[in-house]
């Protein structure tokens, strides 16, 4: 070491303004220079200490953790800083103490603390001066005198000890550095203090500079060219090595090179793993401790759950966890868990039945943790927690999302605001994101940068791109500026962009925070967080807790509460009985929207197909339906051998036991560990130890293992072959096995959801509606499901009001926060002011009630147009064309609480002038629609397409939500023309792009020069057709595309008029007295359209063909329907 130079100021990528290279890349140079240690120094954080500390430790290079720290004097509030580095666990502390400081004083202004707090965090630390933007340095560039000079080293070496306090001597040759540098020479002799030399290291190569001047640009909003923004100071900072720095500075400062090592020597940093540090919590008096609390509550609880079915065999297992849980020190982690569950349970705060592999725990049963109970279940606690492999572990709990945050406060309310926290997570740059910033930087036009960030995938990076996709490599090699471009985004793709707070992660420590770990204010969130990321924090053995906010649980229990509110019924979850005939009948029907995990198009077709008719089909639906399953011919195999077509055969007549559940198949890891307990006597945390390898694909610990279970395998009277076969088939599936203890959880959710939906629709798409009120796009989505249930949705009514959707007639009464530009808050005042002052008449009235609650131009037309106020006196486009008009008159009203003091429009009514509505014919029924839409998200009190309802009934035209798009070869739909976009072919054929919409589902179309020359007069924007073609379904990088190659296009209007092959009628025998009629209608209207009919007698149909022909138009299909009636006709195409 004493030969080499040490880096003793380095910024990572997480000193977010300026670092650009991530910690590895500094590693691996330092590595390649023959470096054997550096210190990370940060700017104003600690987000990397942990993560170096280790990546360094596992390289061969020592870590020193340091902190750029920015210090002001209460006098004079400039800003200015000092490089901490820590020699030893105390300085270690002290730094998380000052790091954390910084953000516990921020309050809006910029991040820095006093000297008076740097003097009580000292020890244990060494401080480098700094140089440009030290105190010192600063004031050496001022011309300050040197008695203040002075009088600044002197209070450091007072803070510190002349031992502990370096001047910063600076290789970077930018000329205000060599001035400082000279000072500081004179000045270290002066106060016989030692030089040090640093680099400011800000990049890894010289080729940094330019990265970081792009860096400084993105985060600040500049670009390139402005004159006056901040830059990178120099194109000298990087990781030089010793002959580098030699060069760089002269003879007088090479000790300052050697004391780099001297300085690397003091610190001698170490940080213990593991070492576990559960939160303080009370046991009552009458426990010795935590493990003995922990018995006694699972002892009592399993006599409860388990009753007269309390066996030996459930005794032993509960003795057994707890023995392992108390001899590994989780005892605490349990405690703490049960203890806010217990409390959310007694609070009506609905929680998860359990999630991933907790739920294998038989402690965690009787503690109310989990809700699954897994002798039932046959799951595996060494799956959760094995007693082989020390490592945390992992209880994530699902609480309902609307009340997440009151459990978070009951635990910030037990263990103390100062010891719980949220957890930092760090957005990195992706690929577009990449181009759109370097794009703005470099002030390159932004459609060509729109171009490309379209033509990159979002699934796979930069670099890869570059090389498979042609059009970006096409792009690349004739655009010189986005040439540039890319080559800047791929330096930049993947590097930390900003700080953020993890979604789920809750931190509680037993000690204050700031002397655990470091702490960071997040502003934009108004939390605080921890500075180290969830791995650093288990690492360090620290109580972490993922509180995941579902909102499917907010569902349930808002469908329960409507179900009382309106039923005066009480739902009991875990009474519901798990074969109930009608929810299985309705999945297996492919009807799951809605329905917690089962909504996908994906899985519904696997649904349909595999039928399930029992919760244990859906627990297998859930680990089937993942990409490796998919693609390994797994699913197949399920269904075939679950519907009794492919013959159930198993690897061995042994494993039946374990397999027979999935029909033979190896759907779930705890299999993979069962079979491997069972044939080769693999204690189950062996077992576990293997498939964690295989899964991992850990070569080294599979061979090892491959010996050892065939060799025991075979002392079990199996053949060499047999062995061989079952731990290649077990290694083939443990890649692709689930956690089946996840999959039970969940798969009770997805089926309290579907028995909700099953059994009580209304109140559970309400439910569902309401959790997606404030997105127009999802409310739409189960509205439109709702309606092909039979459900009324009725329209928002200021007259019947609800702020959420409720419960009418067993129909749904549309919300009024979910109007567009509305919100929840004025919906709750409408509501309020009607249920205080009664129902409203006419429109100045109701803004003059609702004036103080907020009522606005932007309001008041969403409520008129979504038909909000069609109760109200005058049409809706009177309404809307008084806008103006009455909040003019309103506002020069007298204020609210003076009307109603005059007994409203009563007395009031002669002392305010009258409101007139404008005269006006009302909106037609396309515009109303047209405004429905815009503000609803959807067509509510009628659909454009309905007008073509005969139509499409009488030609048996399919809604393209009734056609399994993927499973056709050809389909025949209709919809709306949009999006039409008309391009040239390179033989500069005309051809066109756009999309069909029918209702609620959306297809993209492809009309080819060949078709787009036939129906040119078809193909218009917002037009209405019927619409033939053939499927064409491409895949790239998992992404799928369906496409309609067009084959036939006509309006709907004209189809009467298009060549039709038949037309069927049906003829049953109260249609007798019908016939002359019939005739007449027949012989007036000849043509060449075959016409056939359907005669009904009794149970019999048979089709008779009278040899006549008939010619189709609107007319005769309208006087057809008038006699006939709509539902006996049929026209074939």
């Amino acid at each position: 070491m004493e030969n080499n130079f040490v880096h003793l100021n380095l910024h990572t990528e997480y000193s977010l303004l300026e670092g650009v290279n991530s910690i590895d890349s500094f590693l691996t140079r330092a590595k390649e220079l023959g470096m054997n240690s550096f210190a990370v120094t940060d700017y104003a954080n600690m987000f990397c200490a942990i993560e170096f500390y280790e990546k360094a430790k596992k390289m061969g290079i020592k870590p020193i953790i340091g902190l750029e720290l920015p210090l002001y004097e209460k006098e004079e509030q400039n800003i200015f800083t000092l490089t901490l580095l820590a020699k030893d666990y105390e300085g270690y502390k002290n730094l998380v103490k000052l790091a954390s400081e910084l953000y516990k004083k921020k309050d809006n202004r910029e991040l820095r603390i006093s000297k008076e707090i740097l003097k009580e965090h000292s020890k244990g630390l060494i401080a480098l001066s700094s140089s440009m933007k030290g105190e010192i340095g600063k004031d050496i560039l001022m011309n300050f005198p040197s008695e203040k000079l002075d009088k600044i080293v002197d209070e450091y070496i007072e803070i510190f000890s002349k031992e502990n306090f370096y001047l910063e001597i600076q290789a970077n040759e930018l000329p205000e550095t060599k001035v400082i540098n000279d000072k500081f020479y004179d000045l270290a002799k002066e106060k016989n203090l030692e030089l040090v030399a640093t680099n400011n290291v800000h990049y890894v190569d010289r080729d940094g500079y330019e990265l970081q001047d792009i860096v400084i640009c993105i985060q600040s909003g500049w670009k390139l060219k402005d004159k006056n923004r901040k830059r990178a100071v120099s194109k000298e900072l990087y990781l030089k090595s010793k002959e580098e720095m030699q060069r760089s500075l002269d003879e007088r400062f090479h000790k300052a090179i050697e004391n780099t090592n001297y300085i690397a020597s003091l610190c001698n940093l170490e940080i213990e793993f593991g070492n576990l540090q559960f939160p303080y919590y009370e046991v009552p008096n009458q426990y010795s401790g935590m493990d003995e609390y922990l018995k006694s509550i699972c002892y009592e609880n399993i006599k409860k759950i388990y009753k007269e079915n309390l066996s030996k065999d459930i005794l032993e297992r509960l003795e057994y966890e707890l023995s392992v849980i108390i001899k590994m020190g989780y005892s605490g982690y349990f405690i703490v868990v049960w203890d806010f569950i217990a409390y959310a349970k007694r609070n009506g705060i609905p929680v998860g039945p359990g999630r991933g592999s907790a739920a294998g725990s038989l402690v965690a049963y009787c503690l109310g943790i989990t809700m699954i109970d897994p002798i039932r279940y046959n799951l595996l606690f060494e799956r959760f927690l094995n007693p082989e492999r020390i490592s945390m572990p992992d209880i994530d709990i699902d609480i309902c999302r609307e009340r997440r945050d009151e459990l978070i406060d009951y635990v910030v309310h037990k263990y103390g605001r100062e010891r719980v926290a949220h957890i930092i997570t760090f957005g990195r740059m992706k690929a577009r994101a990449a181009i759109r910033d370097i794009g703005r930087v470099l002030d390159i036009d932004l459609k060509k940068i729109d171009r490309l960030s379209k033509l990159v995938s979002s699934f796979q990076t930069l670099e890869k791109t570059l090389k498979e996709n042609v059009e970006v490599a096409k792009l690349y090699t004739t655009d010189i500026e986005l040439q540039k471009v890319i080559d800047l985004s791929i330096r930049i793709e993947n590097k930390i962009r900003h700080v953020s707070t993890h979604a789920a992660g809750i931190l509680i420590t037993k000690e204050d925070l700031d002397k655990t770990v470091p702490i960071y204010l997040d502003e934009k969130e108004g939390v605080i967080a921890t500075q180290y990321q969830m791995k650093e924090l288990e690492d360090l053995g620290l109580l972490k807790i993922d509180f995941l906010g579902l909102k499917n649980l907010s569902n349930i229990q808002r469908t329960i509460d409507y179900i009382k509110k309106y039923k005066n019924i009480d739902i009991e979850l875990y009474k519901i009985s798990l074969d109930d005939k009608k929810v299985f009948e309705m999945l297996s029907q492919g009807d799951s929207t809605g329905v917690f995990q089962l909504e996908s198009t994906g899985i519904r077709k696997i649904m349909k197909r595999l039928k399930p008719n029992k919760l244990e089909d859906i627990v297998a639906l859930l680990a089937l339906y993942r990409p490796g399953p998919l693609q390994s011919g797994m699913v197949d195999d399920f269904i075939n051998r679950k519907n009794g077509k492919e013959k159930i055969e198993y690897p061995h007549k042994n494993l039946e036991i374990i397999l027979k559940e999935t029909y033979g198949v190896i759907l779930y890891q705890e299999q993979v560990m069962k079979i491997a307990s069972y044939m080769a006597n693999y204690s189950l945390g062996e077992a576990d130890l293997l498939r964690r390898a295989m899964g991992k694909k850990n070569f080294a610990i599979m061979r090892e293992n491959r010996e050892k279970f065939i060799e025991r395998a075979i002392k079990n009277g199996y053949t060499v072959e047999k062995s061989e076969e079952i731990f290649e088939l077990i290694d083939k599936f443990a890649g692709y096995g689930f956690n089946k203890s996840h999959s039970v959880a969940y798969a009770m959710i997805s089926y309290w959801t579907a028995y909700l939906k099953a059994h009580y629709p209304a109140f559970y798409f309400a439910a569902i509606m309401t959790s997606e009120i404030s997105e127009t796009g999802d409310v739409a989505y189960y509205f439109n499901d709702a309606k092909e249930h039979r459900i009324s949705i009725y329209p928002p009514n200021v007259n019947t009001p609800s702020a959420y959707f409720e419960i009418k007639n067993d129909g749904i009464s549309y919300s009024l926060a979910a109007i567009k530009n509305l919100g929840l808050n004025l919906a709750k005042k409408i509501v309020e002011d009607y249920e205080k002052h009664g129902a409203y008449t006419k429109l100045d009235e109701f803004v003059l009630r609702n004036k103080k609650n907020g009522m606005n131009k932007r309001a008041l037309e969403a409520l008129i147009l979504s038909g909000a106020l069609d109760e109200l006196e005058g049409n809706r486009k009177e309404k809307f064309l008084s806008i103006d008009k009455v909040l003019d008159f309103v506002s020069k009203a007298p204020k609210t609480d003076e009307i109603q003091q005059m007994n409203l429009f009563g007395a009031a009514s002669k002392t305010i002038n009258k409101f007139a509505l404008t005269n006006s014919e009302d909106f037609n029924l396309d515009e109303k629609l047209t405004k429905e839409k815009e503000f609803l998200g959807f067509y509510l009190s009628s659909h454009p397409l309905d007008k073509y309802k005969d139509i499409v009934t009488a030609f048996s035209i399919n809604k393209l939500s009734e056609i399994d798009v993927e499973e056709s070869k050809v389909i025949k739909t209709f919809g709306t023309i949009t999006g039409l976009k008309k391009v040239l072919t390179k033989k500069d054929e005309q051809m066109a792009l756009f999309s069909i919409l029918c209702y609620d589902r959306i297809i993209s179309c492809i009309a080819f020069p060949k078709t787009y020359d036939k129906f040119l007069e078809e193909i218009i924007e917002k037009k209405t057709v019927y619409i033939e073609g053939k499927i064409q379904i491409d895949e790239y990088k998992g992404e799928k595309t369906i496409k309609l190659l067009v084959e036939k296009i006509v309006s709907l209007d004209k189809l009467y008029d298009y060549p039709a092959k038949k037309i069927f009628i049906l003829i049953e025998e109260e249609d007798r007295y019908k016939y002359s009629r019939f005739r007449e209608l027949i012989n007036s209207n000849k043509g060449k359209t075959e016409l056939l009919f359907a005669i009904k007698n009794k149970n019999e149909k048979r089709i008779q063909n009278p040899g006549v022909k008939v010619k189709l138009s609107r007319e005769f299909l309208e006087q057809l329907v008038e006699l006939m009636g709509l539902e006996k006709i049929k026209i074939q195409m």
